[in-house]
């Protein structure tokens, strides 16, 4: 119809207008326009909307109504005719009915609108950070970072990548000198002049170091026009890592580095061809094999050239066909070289060539040895059949052999049995006549020779158990039974029980084995040993002479000692010692009877314990036999630290002159009432007293 209809906001100023005119544009005030004050105006739309017959539309005097629009800031302008008829008057109703309604669409569109703009914000934001995210996972992924530097603020921006490539924590702004800092010296001014002739050349490519960080960087950037408008321009770029690539490649050249030291160590000629048969490398093997001159090799070469030039030093070739990668050249000098070809994985080939003269020289010699090979083989093949049949009578023999020694074993225990049974009656009845339970002999001489069959029995009784318990030893059928013990207890018994013959030689029989720990060990076994020990100390010790048996314990266990000042025994004899039956015959020990089976048991049993037993003497001056034992079975004797002890002990004497001194300043001290068995307990303080400490 004839009313024209426009959407303002608060100010008055046009937003939308129905019909469209040209000489109406939006923002223009519509109140001044229809010559309408705009405090009239905001006064019929602070009311609730009202109209006025006041306003003109060029000559012409027409209605202009506004409303406001509910809960916005807009307003609805409606003009009309100043004609009022029904139908005018139903159009206004009308109009007003759709002033009313059309607020409400009008909002409910522009919140659809708002709420549809947002949820595209919302996606446009999340892609966005999507994209960072993704940007920032490949530049940290590739080693990387982003810097802008604004030539004309001298102003660099970097990264949080490439600030904590370059050892910093986060991303920052710096000015252009403090980025130049951050990487070495020599490389600071490349940077700059590279910087600084980027818009002339357009773009930054150069490799700098980290001033503060093992680091590499290869810098690559570009000119970035400015803002639109502006003459300035920005620099941007990456910096890459390339700390990796750098040491690849001073790797590769220290690899080309050693392989041609390898080649020119090489004592075989060397040389490698391209796939197009041409000369790569070769090593100085080659050019001294064939005679070549300085500069006549040459790169690049073809391989008939090389060929041809080599010719005047070659006397004959032989094998060299196609089919065959190995032949060999017989030089004119009286050389021979043998060489193979092999085909490299690019399509090259490699020829090693090796010096055979002294080979072929060695030819000659194994053809003419060749028949006398064959001869030793058959005599060989006779050899053989000769071990053969003395293969079978050794084990012939070595059947007999076990067989005998079952026998031994056999003889000895029917033997002892057998020989035990009536020397108990002698023993017994000997001892009943000795002591005359029944009455007198008669004759004093019958008392004697009751004593001698006495001792005669006991001593022959000791001899079968020594033979009988080194038969079980030698066959491992010696159990022991280890049990919780008092070696100190012990030691104090076997001393009481040969103290009598001692006293007999008026010998000085002494024991020190206090402060003992409580051991693991076989109570009649170690008896048997210590009694052994003692008893030969007594028996090989002049009269008036000394025998001291010391305890103590020792970095490895539990250390005994008895030592005595007699007849001594040669060094070369102490090898013997130990073995069964052997006994060392001189002239000290011809009077002295004995099987040799004392010594011999006795390590036995001390090894049977999982100890050592070692002898020290010297001719003339006594003999020392150590015993060093486990505290418990279940931990064994360390020998290499036994070995190591003892070495330290003697470390510092120095032969027999030394020991001899150390004899004699125990001999003063006690002559002064010290107590040696205190203070003088092992080799370790031998050793202290000979160095003079």
């Amino acid at each position: 119809d004839e009313r024209v209809v426009a959407l303002a906001d608060s100010n008055g100023g046009m937003l939308a207008i129905r019909p469209q005119m040209r000489s109406v544009r939006a923002g223009t005030p519509l109140a001044s326009r229809f010559g309408l004050d705009d405090a009239f105006v905001d006064r019929l739309a602070g009311e609730g909307g009202g109209a006025t017959s006041d306003a003109r539309f060029g000559e012409e005097r027409v209605t202009f109504a506004v409303a406001p629009i509910a809960g916005t800031e807009l307003r609805v302008y409606a003009l009309g005719a100043m004609r009022i008829n029904q139908n005018a008057w139903y159009r206004t109703i009308s109009f007003y009915g759709l002033m009313f309604i059309a607020p409400i669409f009008v909002a409910m569109g522009l919140s659809a609108l708002v709420f549809t703009q947002m949820g595209r914000l919302r996606s446009t934001r999340q892609q966005l950070e999507d994209n960072e995210q993704r940007f920032r996972v490949a530049i940290e992924g590739a080693r990387c970072g982003v810097w802008d530097w604004n030539p004309e603020a001298d102003t660099v921006f970097i990264t949080d990548s490439l600030a904590r490539i370059l050892g910093m924590e986060t991303a920052l702004e710096c000015s252009g000198s403090e980025f130049l800092r951050l990487f070495s010296k020599p490389d600071r001014e490349r940077l700059r002049a590279a910087m600084r002739g980027a818009p002339a050349g357009g773009e930054v490519d150069l490799e700098v170091l980290a001033a503060h960080a093992a680091v590499w960087l290869q810098m690559r950037g570009r000119i970035l026009p400015g803002a639109v408008g502006s003459d300035q321009a920005r620099i941007v770029g990456v910096a890459i890592d390339i700390t990796d690539r750098k040491g690849a490649q001073a790797r590769v050249v220290a690899a080309e580095s050693r392989l041609r030291a390898a080649l020119e160590s090489m004592s075989e000629s060397f040389v490698l061809w391209d796939s197009r048969h041409r000369l790569v490398l070769w090593n100085r093997k080659f050019r001294d094999a064939f005679d070549f001159s300085d500069g006549m090799l040459k790169p690049g070469m073809s391989y008939a050239a090389v060929e041809q030039a080599a010719a005047r030093a070659i006397k004959t070739v032989h094998g060299g066909t196609e089919n065959k990668a190995a032949y060999e050249i017989e030089l004119a000098d009286g050389r021979w070289l043998h060489y193979s070809d092999r085909a490299t994985a690019d399509g090259g080939m490699v020829s090693v060539g090796a010096d055979i003269t002294d080979l072929k020289h060695h030819e000659a010699a194994l053809t003419e040895n060749q028949a006398q090979l064959r001869k030793t083989v058959e005599d060989v093949k006779r050899s053989q059949a000769r071990i053969a049949d003395l293969a079978r009578k050794y084990e012939a023999e070595k059947i007999r052999a076990e067989e005998a020694n079952r026998s031994k074993s056999e003889f000895l225990a029917n033997m002892s049995h057998e020989l035990r049974t009536p020397l108990n009656a002698i023993n017994g009845f000997s001892e009943i006549m000795l002591k005359e339970m029944f009455g007198p002999l008669g004759d004093e001489r019958y008392t004697g020779y009751m004593k001698d069959i006495l001792t005669s029995g006991q001593h022959l009784l000791e001899l079968i158990n020594d033979i009988l318990d080194m038969s079980k030893i030698e066959a491992g059928k010696m159990q022991l039974q280890p049990e919780p013990t008092d070696a100190s207890e012990l030691i104090g018994q076997c001393v009481r029980i040969v103290r009598g013959r001692a006293e007999e030689k008026r010998l000085q029989l002494r024991a020190d084995v206090s402060d003992l720990p409580e051991m693991e060990l076989d109570p009649r076994a170690f008896k048997q040993v210590m009694i052994n020990l003692i008893s030969n100390a007594v028996k090989f010790t002049p009269e008036g002479g000394r025998v001291t048996v010391r305890g103590f314990l020792s970095g490895v266990g539990v250390a005994f000692q008895v030592s005595d000042t007699g007849i001594g025994i040669a060094k070369e004899d102490l090898p013997r010692l130990g073995r069964p039956f052997e006994q060392i015959e001189n002239q000290h020990s011809k009077s002295h009877q004995g099987s040799g089976l004392g010594l011999a048991l006795s390590k036995s049993l001390i090894e049977l314990h999982g100890g050592t037993l070692t002898i020290d003497s010297v001719l003339g001056e006594g003999t020392t036999v150590n015993v060093v034992m486990p505290i418990s079975q279940d931990q064994p004797i360390d020998l290499d630290a036994l070995a190591e002890i003892e070495a330290d002990a003697y470390s510092d004497i120095d032969g027999n002159d030394d020991i001899n001194r150390v004899e004699a300043l125990l001999s003063e001290a006690m002559d002064d009432g010290f107590d040696a068995d205190d203070e003088f307990v092992d080799s370790a303080t031998t050793a202290r007293i000979a160095a003079g400490e």
